[in-house]
């Protein structure tokens, strides 16, 4: 019998007749009749069902089977983004700083989704280089799947030139992925991107989403053919409303709709924007002094921003791009035209000529806001 049946009031075994007249054991838990077997099996697959809306419950229960050190540090910025995931949202891109753990918890949701259905899943995380990948979200996610756990996970770990978990060896399309975006033309990145078809459940995950180009947006269309489940989750400290990050978090009413120091959240065109100010980072507003002192050993305290403001000045584009984590203000900026006033003026929409006078061209301005753009003045 499985130890968790002994200690845990939602499950509990229960004796099944099959067609035969055979009795077998199942278990019942959350108002339902499971296979017997794991606690995280059961979990998993409530959180791939999304069971009565509670999918970011049974996540947070599968990954506390998993790596129970991790209760002590819990927070309600990892709370947040379990939510959004399990929430049907297309694309969802995490906004903030360098203190918020955000590439932490995508790879703990990159594991929990291949484990629930890893038979017919992929994941596959990207970022500018593979040193870039295994310092941050590939390191991350190594560093789950390697943990000692209470239960062997499925499949192994191959370190190649590009790392990847796999079920079974011979299968290259179903387990988890990391791969490097290349410099490059949109069209030549797109063409290292797509083919990848699984059977049930696609989950992309861009890190450091600022900084690569811009050729997995063309690849979004492919990944999204033929799974029931697909979702791209785009991780960035906001540099540019103009980079993929900033381009696929704009909000829908436009940006001049956004107060940092209020917004938090807001829908985008193709799904959600997760916004994570450090002033209220979990360090800081945390009353317990025990998990305060552990949270604030990788997360925004109210010391790390005082220096922060001292090594980069408050009202700087690094300090809002790393600290604040929000996109620099238009007064910020050292051109002639900024983001916002091309968004207040709705320069990217389609405009309608009256033709009652010819149309002269007059001038072409390049305001160079996009993806390895020169920021020039004009």
């Amino acid at each position: 019998m499985y130890d968790y049946l002994k200690n845990n009031k939602d499950f509990k075994l229960v004796q099944v007749k099959n067609v035969e007249g055979k009795i077998i054991p199942k278990i019942e838990a959350y108002g339902k009749v499971w296979p017997y077997t794991s606690r995280l099996n059961i979990e998993l697959q409530a959180y791939r069902k999304n069971l009565n809306g509670n999918g970011a419950k049974h996540m947070y229960n599968a990954a506390m089977i998993l790596w129970p050190t991790q209760k002590d540090t819990w927070h309600y910025w990892s709370q947040k983004r379990f939510e959004a995931h399990v929430a049907g949202y297309n694309t969802i891109t995490l906004a903030g700083g360098a203190s918020c753990a955000k590439s932490y918890d995508a790879a703990r949701i990159a594991i929990l989704f291949w484990l629930a259905n890893p038979t017919e899943r992929t994941v596959l995380v990207a970022s500018t280089s593979l040193g870039d990948l295994e310092s941050r979200i590939c390191g991350y996610v190594k560093r789950f799947y390697l943990m000692e756990h209470s239960i062997k996970l499925p499949g192994r770990l191959y370190s190649a030139q590009q790392p990847k978990i796999l079920l079974k060896k011979e299968d290259s399309v179903h387990g988890m992925f990391a791969l490097p975006l290349q410099k490059g033309t949109s069209q030549r990145t797109a063409s290292t991107l797509i083919g990848r078809h699984p059977k049930e459940g696609f989950l992309a995950i861009i890190d450091e989403g600022t900084d690569v180009t811009p050729g997995f947006i063309d690849a979004i269309p492919n990944w999204q053919q033929g799974v029931q489940t697909f979702q791209l989750i785009v991780i960035g400290n906001s540099a540019s409303k103009f980079d993929p990050h900033g381009l696929l978090s704009k909000p829908i009413k436009g940006w001049h709709t956004i107060d940092p120091d209020y917004d938090t959240e807001w829908e985008t065109k193709n799904g959600v924007c997760l916004y994570f100010d450090c002033y209220q980072s979990p360090a800081i507003l945390e009353t317990d002094p025990i998990k305060k002192e552990k949270l604030g050993k990788f997360l925004f305290t109210e010391k790390s921003i005082e220096e922060s403001k001292t090594k980069y000045g408050e009202n700087t584009p690094s300090f809002w791009r790393f600290v604040r984590g929000f996109w620099p203000q238009d007064d910020l900026a050292k051109t002639i035209l900024t983001p916002i006033m091309c968004d207040k003026f709705c320069v990217t929409e389609s405009a309608e000529w009256e033709g009652i006078k010819p149309l002269i061209r007059l001038a072409g301005l390049d305001p160079a806001f996009h993806s390895d753009g020169d920021d020039c003045v004009f």
